[in-house]
């Protein structure tokens, strides 16, 4: 059983989430509060699973909240917030603090809205659960259908190290591009990643899953604390070495060959995966013009969005890794990519920057 506990001023947002969860025979309501220090007395008591909570809120705020859990305890957190004025950017402090993921919230017909993403909110609080360390039983994947099924998380040996990598004839050719994918625990993955690394870089464009209005601020914040430039990518626009451009929210993002080089190619197609932006659809493209001169590589996440598309961009030559378990807030998306043979590598978290290094600075 998964104890949830719902932190929020609404009484509508309260009693709607109690209502569909308790649908699911494997989801237990724990605690409901209306502030953040009412729930921190109750989960005295009983401390939940995970923990769904919104950013404003009276006597403590959102983020507040977080840091304080996180100070004694990893439990996974969403965060359900309205993205009105500066909440988007306050939602990615959130994030940052420690929180999993966003479910935005409309300001108008909150009621129907969470109604109407039930299996999303359920599959999100398994996964979560199933990505804590003392949530029974570990590594469970949705298939969809919502039935959840238990899955071997054992890497197949075709896998290299990252040192058998550097021996490897094709890492020596040159790398003109990166590519990464990323959904659940990807903002603190990406943080992480790119505030340590250091020019000369190709360009590196991204897909990580979050709402529109949320992947500007996203950007603005990475920008603002890292050596390399990052911006929300802008269609038409040349990709420039040391450039990192992050996929706007409900956009798809590609990248096309023009005279100077390559550029971003942003548009509205159909979801893929039920996402977009969508890593299938940047890593296709990234396979298709660029080829044995990228790089691709998939980190923690829901689902499997990605995993085909790294394994074609395997198949064209160019180097692939996959984040590994033990540093993957959820394996879903890297574990898919190593199951179907897409990982070149499976690299821990601390170590991606170094990787990418490793594709420029010989």
């Amino acid at each position: 059983m998964i104890n949830v506990a719902i932190v929020d001023d609404s009484a509508v947002v309260q009693e709607t989430f109690k209502l569909l969860l308790s649908q699911d025979p494997d989801i237990h309501v724990l605690h409901t509060a209306a502030d953040p220090i009412f729930a921190l007395h109750k989960f005295k008591k009983q401390w939940p699973d995970v923990i769904i909570t919104d950013i404003e809120m009276p006597r403590m705020d959102g983020i507040a909240f977080i840091r304080e859990i996180k100070k004694t305890h990893d439990t996974p957190i969403i965060i359900c917030s309205s993205v009105t004025g500066e909440l988007p950017r306050s939602t990615i402090a959130a994030l940052e603090a420690g929180a999993i993921e966003i479910i935005p919230k409309p300001q108008l017909a909150v009621k129907q809205f969470l109604q109407d993403i039930e299996h999303k909110v359920i599959h999100l609080i398994k996964a979560a659960a199933a990505s804590h360390p003392s949530a029974p039983p570990p590594a469970r994947e949705s298939s969809g259908t919502g039935t959840v099924h238990t899955i071997s998380r054992s890497v197949p040996s075709s896998t290299s190290n990252f040192e058998q990598l550097l021996d490897d004839p094709r890492s020596k050719m040159p790398c003109r591009m990166v590519a990464i994918g990323a959904s659940t625990g990807g903002v603190q993955a990406l943080e992480s990643i790119i505030t340590a690394l250091r020019p000369p870089l190709p360009p590196i464009v991204i897909v990580q899953h979050m709402p529109e209005k949320f992947t500007e601020a996203f950007a603005q914040r990475l920008d603002h604390i890292s050596t390399v430039h990052v911006r929300e990518a802008r269609d038409g626009e040349n990709l420039k070495n040391s450039t990192v451009y992050i996929a706007p929210g409900n956009y798809h993002l590609e990248v096309r060959p023009d005279a100077a080089g390559f550029a971003c190619k942003v548009s509205q197609g159909d979801p893929v995966n039920r996402h977009r932006p969508s890593v299938d659809v940047l890593f296709h493209s990234v396979a298709q013009h660029v080829g044995k001169l990228s790089a691709g590589i998939l980190l923690t996440g829901m689902g499997a969005d990605g995993a085909q598309g790294l394994l074609e961009m395997r198949q064209a030559g160019a180097r692939t890794c996959c984040q590994d378990e033990a540093s993957s807030v959820v394996f879903g998306m890297p574990y898919e990519g190593i199951r179907i043979g897409a990982a070149q590598t499976v690299i821990s978290l601390d170590r991606m920057p170094q990787y990418i290094a490793s594709l420029v600075h010989r």
